[in-house]
This record gives C-alpha cells, sequence and structure tokens, in this order.
C-alpha cells in the first residue's frame, strides 16, 4: 500500500499567468474570477487504512482533487470612471 505523501514531481510553487478575454470590451464593467484544481490527493480513507494496517475496499474511491475559486476581479469599464466607478447610468 502506498503512502500517502503528496506527489513532489507535480504542481508548482508558484504560478503566473497573463490572460486576454477574447471578448474583452474596455467600455464595459465586467468581472472575472480564477477556478483552479489541486493535484489529486488521498481521502481519508487511504489514511485511516494505513494507519489501521487494513486493506482498502478496491470499490473506494481513495483520491480527490480539492477545487478553489478566486473572489471577483472587477475591471471598471471607461465609461463607469466618468460616473465615480458605479457603472453607466442603466445599472444604477
Amino acid at each position: 500500500m502506498e503512502q500517502c505523501a503528496p506527489a513532489k514531481n507535480k504542481g508548482a510553487a508558484a504560478l503566473s499567468r497573463v490572460w486576454r478575454g477574447p471578448n474583452y470590451d474596455p467600455t464595459l464593467t465586467a468581472f472575472y474570477y480564477l477556478r483552479v484544481l489541486e493535484i489529486p490527493t488521498y481521502r481519508w480513507n487511504h489514511y485511516d487504512a494505513l494507519r489501521l494496517g487494513r486493506p482498502l475496499d478496491s470499490s473506494q474511491v481513495i483520491t480527490h482533487r480539492e477545487r478553489a475559486w478566486s473572489s471577483p476581479i472587477w475591471v471598471s469599464g471607461a465609461e463607469s470612471k466618468s460616473l465615480g466607478g458605479y457603472g453607466n447610468a442603466s445599472n444604477n
């Protein structure tokens, strides 16, 4: 049975990426958010089987991938800046 140490050959200590929206319009107010997936890690049942020295049931799922997402990233359009950052008049 494998140990539960995380894989050292996957993932990165830091990530950086520049993304350009294909339909980006600088005159519009918009928001974006990021979604990420963690590298697969063992579930609690694998840890318990190791600790207790018992075999895992082959029907059990032993790994999972946590998901996370960022807070919204707000982008104010050129028109909204003239109105104090609250969007255009039709949004108020």
